[in-house]
């Protein structure tokens, strides 16, 4: 639908009386039926301070409503009007405005030749809304992470412009939505104004539905520039869109361009990294391998998408070095595929292909070379492989004598604590040494304790003890992580809501900070199970994802 707006400042004969009728925030209120040609209905409205008004409105037979705010001043205040053209019938739309403390008039105005019947209700600070100009990436509007903006865009002639800061490397996600009937371009600029990659949402799907866009990027730790441009359409929502930045917290991922051999991401061994193949030029993506011994090379790839994917092994001049077939090697939709190749040292690429890049294409890709020792009951590419490894390479973690890590095994206080000094935390004294009944000094993890303790990373349990034996929870783990790398919540991110955790829960500000720092996702349904007992491998996972910070 398209969208007018009033720039007028004048004032009304309009009064704050017994005209109007009272109307609380968040009531659906059933509008009778008003007169064509000028007809109005008056409601009242106190705003408790200063907000953002949202009013919802729910038209039927397309007919064409005037909204008006009125203030106490009786300043008639420019909202948004509905126009008459729109593909549904009833459709909602949703006018809003900044306002300030005080008691508002909303007057509803029939111009039409038909009476009109409509139901609408009004809250605040529901809906975050772009802020004019926002034309440029000077004058970009400030959007955080995970946080929906509403936007429109006119004409093609116009663009708007969003900043977004990553406050760790990891893999952002722009999120768009819009009408069927319009033509969007996104694109992803960095701190300097250089183009990161371009996303194009052209398409004409779906009948009476919008159209979601989910682009993924891997990103350093710094500022970013969306840009959403109007490029053609011709819907009745005057390019009505939504946009949502999310990051995700992926230690190895791609970093955009690497769409040829010259532009390669070096990737490591033993990690799995994660990119993404989409459209507007970026049919490929190269990763650069360097080999110091001679060995056998394992690589595996695993499709995300829902078509198929190829890859080829490259020597150092670009030949392909894949003997079963001069063609990419194909992956199913889906599906993962692993390559073993007998390997001289040297540098070696991975070079991606994509297949109908209608749609974006996700990949993990994880190599390993037995020159690399390796737990043997961490199975290549499972769960916390990437982390696992990364840890034994820096001597995080050392195994048991029997050369296992034992991931799926719940992970101990005392264990933790092991972990903890070995990942080089700050240990500098903050309190006085005390006595745990249960860690005696002949305790094998009894310096680790009281290091952690006199550090203020880790306490007791009650009644002088620290139960070394007991399984570490999940709320216990993130007040112990907070502490050790001295994390605060992320004013970058909308932070995550669990429903398990309730505001007055002891570890509330604890799990709260892991979440806005995207150290932790929660499980799906929006809980985290603080409760919950960690295994090794995933403490291994999130205390990668920590010290990553």
């Amino acid at each position: 639908m398209a969208l007018l707006f009033i720039f007028t400042s004048i004032k009304t004969e309009a009064s704050h009386d017994a005209t109007a009728t009272p109307v609380l925030f968040d009531q659906s209120v059933s509008g009778p039926s008003i007169p064509m040609n000028g007809g109005t209905k008056r409601y009242s409205i106190t705003v408790p301070k200063d907000s953002l008004l949202a009013i919802e409105a729910e038209y039927v037979n397309f007919q064409f409503l005037e909204v008006r705010l009125i203030d106490e001043n009786h300043n008639i205040i420019p909202v948004p009007v509905a126009n008459e053209f729109n593909v549904k019938n009833p459709y909602t739309q949703w006018f809003y405005k900044n306002v300030k403390k005080g008691k508002y008039i909303i007057e509803f105005k029939n111009n039409s030749s038909a009476s009109h019947k409509f139901k609408w209700k009004v809250t605040l600070d529901k809906y975050t809304f772009e802020t004019e100009p926002n034309n440029t990436l000077k004058t970009a509007n400030t959007v955080l992470m995970g946080q929906t903006i509403n936007a429109s865009i006119e004409d093609r002639m116009f663009t708007d412009f969003y900043k977004i800061e990553a406050v760790r490397d990891g893999q952002l996600k722009l999120n768009l939505t819009f009408n069927k009937y319009d033509y969007l371009i996104l694109r992803l600029f960095d701190s300097e104004g250089r183009l990161v990659k371009e996303f194009n949402t052209y398409s004409f799907q779906t009948p009476d539905a919008d159209l979601f866009i989910s682009e993924n990027v891997g990103v350093e730790k710094g500022i970013y520039y969306a840009q959403v441009n109007y490029f053609y359409g011709f819907s009745p929502n005057n390019g009505f869109y939504q946009f949502k930045p999310e990051l995700k917290p992926i230690s190895f991922h791609e970093n955009e361009p690497n769409d040829a051999r010259p532009e390669a991401n070096p990737i490591s061994l033993n990690e799995t990294w994660t990119g993404e193949l989409s459209r507007m030029g970026d049919e490929d993506d190269f990763y650069r391998l360097d080999l110091s011994e001679t060995g056998s090379l394992k690589i595996l790839m695993k499709n995300q998408s829902s078509n198929d994917l190829n890859y080829q092994l490259l020597d150092t001049d670009g030949h392909v070095l894949e003997s079963e077939t001069y063609d990419p090697l194909v992956i199913k939709a889906g599906s993962s595929h692993t390559l073993s190749a007998e390997l001289e040292p040297g540098r070696y690429y991975i070079r991606l292909v994509g297949q109908n890049l209608s749609i974006s294409q996700g990949y993990e890709i994880t190599a390993f070379h037995d020159s690399n020792p390796i737990f043997s009951d961490v199975a290549f590419g499972s769960m916390g492989f990437s982390e696992i490894h990364r840890m034994k390479t820096t001597k995080i973690v050392t195994g048991y004598p029997d050369g296992t890590f034992r991931p799926n095994l719940l992970i101990k206080r005392s264990h933790a604590a092991l972990m903890l000094e070995r990942a080089g935390v700050d240990l500098t004294p903050v309190r006085s040494a005390t006595t745990f009944s249960d860690v005696p000094i002949n305790h094998p993890e009894h310096s680790s304790i009281q290091k952690l303790y006199r550090a203020g990373i880790i306490d007791g349990t009650g009644n002088g003890t620290f139960s070394p034996d007991s399984y570490l929870t999940r709320e216990q783990m993130a007040k112990i992580l907070v502490n050790a790398f001295d994390l605060t919540p992320a004013k970058e991110y909308v932070p995550s809501k669990f429903t398990d955790v309730p505001n007055n829960h002891w570890a509330y500000n604890y799990i709260r900070t892991l979440g806005s720092r995207q150290i932790t996702l929660g499980y799906s349904k929006g809980i985290y199970m603080p409760k919950e007992q960690l295994t090794r491998a995933q403490l291994a996972m999130f205390l990668t994802r920590a010290t990553g910070e």
